[in-house]
């Protein structure tokens, strides 16, 4: 059983953004997709260190608007959650060993 769509979209266009120059790896590319579905037209935008590709799986569950790839980066809150929880974790192990 299927739980969502795969489709195919195309890049259109695409950039750097030119902070560092001849392409080091702190670059970042951009790049718009179009995909349709249905008949309809949609965009995805792209955002990554290395060269976007000329075509891309996007996977979708119900609204083809909503579109991801499958390396789709975590939001700010998830990453800063990930940092601290550990540490949190840690200290509130040695506060409740009573380690000083």
């Amino acid at each position: 059983m299927a739980l969502g769509h795969v489709v195919t979209a195309k890049r259109i266009k695409y950039w750097d953004d030119g902070i560092t120059p001849d392409e080091k790896t702190t670059s970042q590319y951009h790049a718009t997709y179009a995909y349709e579905i249905s008949g309809k037209q949609y965009q995805y935008k792209y955002l990554e260190r290395s060269v976007p590709p000329i075509q891309i799986q996007l996977y979708y569950l119900n609204n083809p608007g909503r579109a991801f790839h499958g390396k789709e980066k975590r939001s700010g809150f998830a990453q800063v959650f990930l940092l601290l929880f550990p540490i949190a974790a840690g200290v509130a192990v040695m506060l409740l060993l009573g380690v000083k």
